[in-house]
């Protein structure tokens, strides 16, 4: 490994993916945007997004996949565009990010608590 390259965790080729996915669909995210569609926070401009098999694919905090995307953009997997008309930075993935992200799957991650009773007896 040269010194501009880390071995990326699978949350973080989710990551790619997801920006991947949205762009393929004509959308480019935010840090904010992503974060909250791979985490499933249901928000109105994310809401006709609930069905999409991406949609809270990982389980991490909106905090801690805004710190994987910087730790990216660093490592040149990511890249900054920014609108001057929108004073916004928007993110897409670089060839070296799309290379990693290559494989990966989107999956819906269903989060189920199990609930378990016991009869008390009186």
């Amino acid at each position: 490994m040269d010194s501009k390259s880390k071995k990326l965790k699978p949350s973080d080729k989710k990551i790619l993916k997801g920006i991947m996915h949205l762009a393929d669909i004509g959308l480019e995210p935010t840090a904010v945007g992503i974060s909250s569609y791979l985490s499933g926070d249901m928000q109105v401009e994310n809401e006709f997004l609930k069905d999409d098999a991406g949609f809270g694919c990982l389980s991490c905090t909106s905090k801690k996949i805004k710190n994987k995307i910087n730790i990216m953009i660093r490592y040149g997997y990511i890249k900054l565009n920014y609108d001057e008309s929108l004073d916004e930075v928007f993110l897409s993935v670089s060839d070296k990010g799309a290379m990693e992200a290559e494989g990966v799957v989107l999956k819906r991650n269903e989060r189920t608590k199990e609930i378990h009773f016991r009869k008390i007896n009186k």
